[in-house]
């Protein structure tokens, strides 16, 4: 299953590790495809390399860790962008998850502008609890 995952969860998982993205990870490691794209991926790098971030995640795991992501990804170039959202930061997932070479069939979020979509362009936006009980036996 091809899945855009938002910014809030990498970096949840970055600063508090938990069994149930890991779970997303290690299933869309086999059975999948996480995708990214060039905004997608500077969003963690920015938001990780934060003062009040630092704290938690050092900034050299925190460049290691948005480079493990990047690895076990599918870089998808956008070629038309989105503007849907209220929020303009979420509309790079929205973007990443219809474009063209992305064609995902879920967009995986924590950020409750994104989650207020429930559905784009016949895409669903799910919780990762939702998504790890619909898709991960």
């Amino acid at each position: 299953m091809r899945v855009a995952i938002d910014t809030n969860i990498l970096v949840s998982f970055a600063i508090r590790p938990n069994r149930d993205f890991e779970k997303i990870f290690d299933h869309e490691a086999v059975h999948g495809v996480s995708l990214v794209s060039e905004d997608t991926i500077a969003e963690p790098f920015d938001v990780l390399s934060r003062d009040k971030f630092r704290k938690h995640v050092p900034l050299d795991q925190s460049i290691d860790y948005v480079e493990w992501y990047v690895a076990i990804s599918e870089q998808v170039i956008v070629t038309k962008h989105v503007v849907a959202r209220r929020d303009p930061k979420d509309d790079k997932f929205l973007s990443l998850a219809g474009a063209g070479a992305g064609k995902a069939a879920c967009i995986i979020a924590s950020d409750r502008h994104l989650l207020d979509t429930i559905q784009f362009n016949g895409i669903p936006v799910s919780r990762p609890t939702e998504f790890t009980r619909r898709f991960i036996t």
